[in-house]
């Protein structure tokens, strides 16, 4: 399925304050300050986007690496959990996975993909109700967040056997997207013909 992490780099803001004798003042960085500070921002930066192209290549064990390190210099850094929840799902380490994308989300609750990325994990361990909540808090994040949809689709018609449910978001993760996505609208074809028949049965008993 298609799930991939949109993650951009959140701003340093530094705040520098000075007292007066009668009121407070609050003063600007200083020339020099803000030379610091765009140094700072650019190897920061460059640290995250070579991490990035490491997991684009698919080297995902020393992309592991990088994000690891970036997280233990910047560990208020949501993205990076997010990536990381990425990598260990790729890698099939489930307990990690969640424990990374846990703490993706803890930092930044509105963070959709890591939501929708930790609801798969959920579902990979068995935990239906955890993926259910998961998904709907990605939706809640961003309602545009199409694969949500599609993946609380699955969950419904594979995990929870609830058909209805599985076709009201299978058909809107098809409007979202156009109905560009051949394998859905199989997957709603075979849902439909299979309560029908399930309907049928139940007439003849």
């Amino acid at each position: 399925m298609k799930n991939y992490s949109k993650t951009g780099l959140l701003l340093l803001v530094v705040l520098l304050g000075a007292c007066g004798t009668q009121q407070t003042k609050i003063d600007g960085p200083t020339p020099q300050q803000q030379r610091q500070m765009a140094a700072q921002m650019a190897l920061l930066k460059q640290e995250y986007e070579q991490a990035l192209t490491t997991m684009r290549q698919a080297n995902y064990p020393l992309a592991i690496k990088q994000f690891v390190s970036f997280t233990e210099t910047h560990p208020k850094y949501a993205g990076a959990y997010a990536n990381l929840g990425i990598l260990y799902h790729k890698m099939n380490q489930l307990d990690k996975s969640e424990k990374a994308l846990s703490k993706a989300v803890e930092l930044n609750p509105k963070h959709a993909a890591a939501q929708n990325r930790l609801g798969m994990v959920y579902r990979e361990l068995g935990r239906f109700d955890d993926a259910l909540a998961a998904y709907n808090q990605a939706i809640l994040a961003d309602d545009s967040y199409s694969d949500a949809y599609l993946n609380l689709g699955v969950l419904y018609d594979l995990y929870l056997f609830d058909g209805k449910k599985a076709l009201e978001f299978y058909s809107k993760y098809q409007k979202m997207t156009g109905n560009k996505d051949s394998q859905v609208v199989m997957w709603i074809s075979e849902l439909i013909q299979r309560t029908q028949q399930a309907s049928q049965t139940n007439k003849t008993k």
